[in-house]
């Protein structure tokens, strides 16, 4: 009955979205948009997911078939809702229009990384770039960002361009390629869970969090192909097959390159097999060398995407601020916020070292748990927290059910609220009011919970 109950107060929100959802639709300005009405609704859904690990303590005396079928009700519902956003607008989201141009550019034989789409808009129309101009259109005039160029690695591309060949410039043919990496990371939480001794229900943790299923099913973030590349990476990794789990984290990296943090875990357990260690480090880097080499020339120009977010993107975060101010003595204004960049990657670099470290000679529980404090260590740390970002700790959820990282679904929401002070002119409240209102009880809990876990210890 509680899981019935918890099924509806997702399902019926969800339900009822799909056909409000136009209201964020292109006809209309942001202003006229529900955004604090959406953001209500996402918080008040998002208060299930601290609620999660008590049903699934719950279920734990229950007999085993009537927790199969409660794990395929689990599984069902969170398809179904995922299968009605097909039909649902993106909520105040456009990522997917540069992911669809993308796509289009690969198939069309283009170097996406030499696009800029400001100028592809007044290219020749007889040129290669005009007639993908043509043939892209709204796609091309709604990208957001159009004076610089791409800024996603060529294994995202290929995704781009497996959308373009099942529909040409249609977001639901990426959807569907977003399905199928969500149900990829389904499938990849429940062996973890079953192969470490957990109850399979801790998966509700990822599937039922509608953070997740509003940034991956309803604005089709491209998170939903870099996490079961990661999840398969790890699991490889508790299955002692380093080699191959260093391809597969190539292949992450190549959609996203945060996940070269996680090399560590490779290195730490063959420390004293050079021979096994060398093969690793081989099946990463000549995969990651091949993958990186398209964003060597031209990705690193004047109107580069990658340059303009490693240097200066920065948005709704709480600790690297506080970081760049401590910086700002040293560096001058300037040069702040660049320092406080490098102090945050040597820091994260440090993290990930000593957390491989110790996990070295563990069970493949405490390699899930490694990589999970390192992806959590990496969000917190980050310049820019966007509500997609938080999928990546999610998706560890469901091995390391943090308390903080719970009420992240319940919080993150409140970053939309950005876009009702920006159509408003306000949009200095959102970091001295809504970035302080919407951090404070995650970092609270966070250091709740060291403290606790530090008294735990002593006793």
């Amino acid at each position: 009955a509680a899981w019935a109950g918890a099924g509806l107060a997702l399902a019926l929100p969800v339900l009822a979205f799909v056909p409000w959802s136009h209201a964020f639709g292109y006809d209309f300005v942001v202003a006229e948009m529900p955004v604090l009405e959406l953001v209500a609704g996402l918080m008040a859904t998002g208060l299930l997911v601290p609620l999660l690990p008590r049903l699934v303590r719950l279920a734990g005396d229950l007999a085993p078939p009537r927790k199969a079928l409660l794990l395929a009700g689990m599984v069902l519902v969170g398809l179904a809702l995922r299968l009605a956003l097909l039909a649902s607008d993106p909520a105040l989201e456009d990522d997917y229009q540069r992911y669809l141009l993308d796509g289009g550019a690969v198939v069309a034989g283009l170097d996406p990384y030499a696009i800029v789409p400001a100028e592809a808009l007044d290219a020749d129309p007889q040129s290669s770039l005009g007639r993908l101009a043509t043939a892209a259109g709204d796609v091309l005039e709604r990208i957001n960002h159009r004076e610089l160029s791409t800024v996603y690695p060529p294994v995202a591309q290929a995704a781009f361009a497996l959308a373009h060949l099942i529909g040409p410039y249609q977001l639901w043919a990426w959807r569907l390629v977003c399905l199928t990496g969500e149900i990829a990371s389904l499938a990849l939480i429940l062996w973890l869970l079953r192969r470490i001794g957990r109850e399979p229900l801790w998966a509700a943790l990822y599937w039922w969090n509608p953070l997740v299923i509003k940034e991956l099913a309803n604005s089709a973030h491209m998170e939903a192909i870099l996490l079961p590349l990661v999840l398969g990476a790890v699991a490889l990794l508790t299955l002692r097959r380093h080699a191959s789990a260093a391809f597969v984290l190539a292949l992450a990296a190549g959609v996203k390159f945060w996940p070269v943090l996680l090399l560590p875990l490779l290195v730490a357990p063959l420390r004293q097999h050079p021979i096994r260690l060398l093969a690793a480090l081989a099946a990463f880097a000549l995969p990651a060398a091949l993958i990186a080499l398209p964003m060597a020339g031209s990705a690193l120009g004047p109107s580069s995407g990658l340059l303009a977010y490693a240097s200066g993107w920065k948005t709704n975060s709480a600790i690297f601020p506080l970081i760049e101010t401590l910086m700002s003595p040293v560096a001058g204004p300037s040069g702040a916020g660049l320092l406080a960049r490098g102090v945050v990657g040597l820091t994260l670099a440090a993290i990930a070292c000593i957390v491989a470290w110790r996990a070295r000679a563990a069970e493949g529980e405490a390699t899930i748990r490694a990589a999970a404090l390192t992806t959590g260590a990496l969000f917190l740390l980050s310049p820019a927290q966007f509500p997609w970002y938080a999928t990546w700790v999610a998706v560890f959820l469901p091995f390391l059910p943090s308390r903080a990282f719970l009420w992240l679904g319940v919080m993150m929401p409140l970053y939309y609220v950005a876009f009702h002070l920006i159509a408003r002119d306000q949009l200095a409240t959102f970091a001295s009011v809504v970035v302080p209102l919407e951090w404070a009880p995650i970092l609270a809990l966070l250091a709740f919970g060291a403290i606790s876990a530090r008294t735990a210890e002593r006793r």
